[in-house]
C-alpha cells in the first residue's frame, strides 16, 4: 500500500462551484443595476414632480405677497379691482372684504388653488393642491353585496 499518496480534489467539482458563484454573482449584479436604474428613474420624477410644485408656490406666494402690499399701503378696492384683472383673479367683493381665488397649474392632473380674502384682516384661507381632472369611479369588478351573484 501506498501511504504517501495525496489526495486529490476533482476538478469537475471545482469547475462548477466556480460556475455557480460566477453565475450567483452575475444574476446579483444586474438585479443591483436593474434596482438603481428604477430608483434613479422615481427620484428624477420625484424631483420634477417637486421642481413643478414649488414653481407654482411660488407663483401663488408672489400674488398673495403683491396683494398683501396693496393692503398694506391701505389700497382701495379700485386697485384690488385692477390688480385682480391684470393678473386674472377671480374677485367677489361682499360688504367690507374682497375675497380672490386663484390657481396655478402644476401638472396636467394637479393646480395649485389659493383662497385670500381682503378686509380689516389680510387672511389666507386656502392653500391647497387640488385635482384638476373628474373622477371616474371603476365599476368593473362585481362587488358582492351580501345576495346571490345570479
Amino acid at each position: 500500500m501506498n501511504r504517501n499518496r495525496s489526495p486529490q480534489i476533482s476538478l469537475g467539482i471545482t469547475s462548477l462551484v466556480v460556475i455557480l458563484t460566477v453565475l450567483s454573482l452575475t444574476i446579483f449584479s444586474v438585479m443591483t443595476l436593474s434596482t438603481a436604474l428604477n430608483e434613479r428613474h422615481l427620484s428624477q420624477k420625484s424631483a420634477i414632480a417637486m421642481k413643478r410644485y414649488y414653481e407654482a408656490e411660488a407663483y401663488c406666494t408672489e400674488i398673495a405677497n403683491e396683494l398683501g402690499k396693496i393692503w398694506e399701503n391701505k389700497g382701495d378696492v379700485r386697485e384690488f379691482m385692477a390688480f385682480a384683472e391684470e393678473n386674472n383673479l377671480d374677485c367677489q367683493l361682499e360688504e367690507n372684504e374682497i375675497y380672490f381665488s386663484y390657481q396655478c397649474p402644476i401638472d396636467e392632473r394637479q393646480a395649485l388653488f389659493a383662497a385670500i380674502c381682503i378686509g380689516k384682516d389680510f387672511e389666507i384661507q386656502q392653500w391647497r393642491v387640488q385635482s384638476t381632472q373628474d373622477w371616474q369611479a371603476d365599476e368593473s369588478l362585481q362587488i358582492w353585496d351580501g345576495e346571490s351573484m345570479e
